[in-house]
């Protein structure tokens, strides 16, 4: 695989991985809904390693072809049938972990559970915006793990006995996987969360309506965290006083969030602290006397040290080369002067905008650490 391949992740994906039930103004008890329960309204913390492999594929792949019986196939099927709500695509288990794990495949158990979980325990439907006017209740991922078996009899392309050797050293030692070897995953994935990285765009690419991030997003945050903490980076620093942890989706739902909210303009990221909070900390979120949300002055301020300490880590991932492909929110961001007006009920993230604001990826020379 090309290391060099960057990640093109939707914003309206990015939303709705942000967007928490209470949002949606919608209740367990209203419109019908009494039998749901709260996980059908969000997809917050749902599938943060299949959405990275996804996209990438989406982003690198869009034209793609693969041969099976003798016919030429997309790699992203169904783009022109209005008829279906998914997109459908057959790849290799190794590709796929690539997509997802990139190097790091001390996650690859982690990934395969989920992936197996999905495949043999579908969850429950969710509420997904099908049009401006009309939702639908469907799944976002289908998983159908296809055997050596299977893909011989669909007329798919066999592995090598060298890439199967490498592939049951990697299954080996999961639990729950089936008794036959996988050699492929077949996915469908809801179109109006990818659609955007497959249309044309006025610059004569496709892609549109997205946040720039690197490929493996989720693995390199898990990664970078744990690295961080088992080196003692934040020990002694003014952050680490702030005894606030941090985990990886913490990181990730920050990330989207200052993404989603950076007009590229200005010397601040102004941010309402109630959205934030509902949006990245839900749990933070209580309702006042006149049914108002509100967050207490301790929660907005350890929501502010995760802040802080969440722009620490990305611009720790620049330095370690893990930014490669991701947009200058990190680099421009400054962790030092992040302000919590509690009575204003606001968050001001301060900005160093570059001197040349027309280079949307960075790399670790343009960063100054090569």
């Amino acid at each position: 695989m090309d290391e060099n391949k960057h990640n093109h992740y939707p914003k309206v994906l990015a939303r709705v991985e942000t967007t928490t039930r209470r949002q949606q103004n919608i209740t367990p008890y209203s419109e019908g809904y009494e039998s749901f329960t709260k996980g059908t309204f969000t997809l917050s913390n749902a599938y943060p390693y299949i959405f990275d492999g996804l996209t990438f594929l989406c982003t690198n792949y869009a034209t793609a072809k693969f041969k099976a019986n003798g016919k030429i196939h997309d790699v992203i099927e169904r783009r022109d049938n209005t008829i279906e709500t998914h997109y459908r695509t057959v790849v290799r288990i190794d590709s796929f972990l690539d997509f997802t794990l990139d190097k790091h495949r001390e996650y690859v158990q982690e990934f395969m559970k989920q992936l197996f979980q999905l495949a043999y325990k579908p969850p429950e439907k969710k509420r997904l915006q099908l049009t401006a006017n009309r939702s639908i209740f469907t799944e976002p991922i289908r998983i159908d793990l296809i055997t050596m078996d299977r893909a011989a009899e669909q007329g798919l392309e066999e592995y090598t006995p060298e890439e199967r050797k490498k592939e049951k050293e990697r299954l080996s030692n999961l639990k729950g996987c089936p008794q036959s070897e996988i050699e492929y995953v077949a996915i469908e994935f809801y179109k109006p969360l990818f659609n955007c990285l497959l249309a044309s765009n006025a610059r004569g690419t496709r892609g549109s309506a997205y946040i720039q991030s690197p490929k493996a997003l989720h693995a390199k945050i898990k990664h970078t965290i744990n690295r961080l903490e088992n080196n003692g980076f934040f020990n002694g620093k003014d952050i680490s006083a702030e005894k606030v942890p941090l985990c990886a989706m913490d990181a990730r739902k920050i990330f989207l969030f200052l993404a989603l909210h950076d007009n590229r303009k200005g010397e601040y990221i102004n941010i309402n602290a109630v959205e934030c909070a509902l949006s990245c900390f839900p749990s933070c979120v209580k309702k006042n006397g006149k049914n108002e949300n509100y967050i207490s002055e301790k929660d907005g301020f350890d929501i502010r040290s995760k802040i802080k300490k969440t722009i620490v880590l990305f611009k720790q991932m620049g330095v370690q080369g893990k930014m490669d492909g991701g947009q200058f929110i990190p680099l421009e961001l400054d962790e030092t002067k992040v302000q919590y007006l509690h009575c204003e009920k606001k968050y001001n993230v301060k900005v160093f905008r570059p001197a040349n604001p027309s280079f949307p990826i960075y790399s670790q020379k343009q960063l100054g650490y090569l």
